[in-house]
């Protein structure tokens, strides 16, 4: 049997409220450099209808333990092994600091944080007007005005910690998907997306 390869993942991370756009920027990113986009709200929303109690629905955050196990599974996968797309998560710095910590273990890096900045009452008409697309319990005006609440208390921490180490890009969340897109494929240091 041949010995496992030697994992040294490159991740990127895209931060936005809910409702910011995050996933179809990470799905566009994941295209573009043929590494998986891991969404941690999937992740959890398809733990939650395995075992996890009804906590998101009401728009709080789930226990930073019960995040970091799922997304961590994610990223031991296969087709992570070269490195992934983190749309949503860390959500707290303790996760930011098991998530450096993981990196460090395997020799990974931490190529860029994507921050999209949408205006809060932006993110509240977005969320509920995904709502019939997206058949969200989440997704109604009330659950968003507080998961907004929430984002907003929460991630500043987050910026700075990514800031504060050089990583943090922030992003006018509030322009078309292809000018976002090309601000982000356009970071120095970002591996070169092959042309089409």
């Amino acid at each position: 049997m041949s010995p496992e390869p030697t994992r040294s993942p490159q991740l990127f991370l895209i931060f936005g409220g809910p409702g910011a756009g995050k996933g179809t920027q990470a799905s566009l990113l994941s295209q573009s450099l043929g590494v998986p986009h891991i969404s941690s709200g999937e992740l959890l929303r398809e733990h939650q209808r395995r075992d996890t109690q009804n906590v998101m629905s009401s728009g709080e955050l789930l226990p930073d333990d019960l995040v970091t196990r799922v997304v961590f599974a994610r990223l031991e996968q296969p087709d992570a092994a070269q490195g992934a797309i983190l749309d949503g998560y860390p959500r707290t710095v303790a996760q930011a600091r098991a998530l450096d910590a993981w990196l460090e273990q395997r020799g990974g890096t931490m190529r860029a944080a994507f921050y999209l900045d949408v205006p809060p009452d932006e993110l509240v008409a977005r969320i509920v007007g995904r709502r019939e697309s997206s058949h969200r319990g989440d997704d109604d005006a009330a659950v968003a005005e507080r998961r907004v609440e929430i984002f907003n208390r929460e991630m500043p921490p987050i910026l700075e910690h990514y800031a504060a180490h050089g990583q943090l890009y922030r992003i006018n969340g509030a322009q078309p998907v292809d000018q976002i897109q090309q601000q982000i494929t356009h970071v120095p240091g970002l591996p070169a997306v092959p042309d089409r």
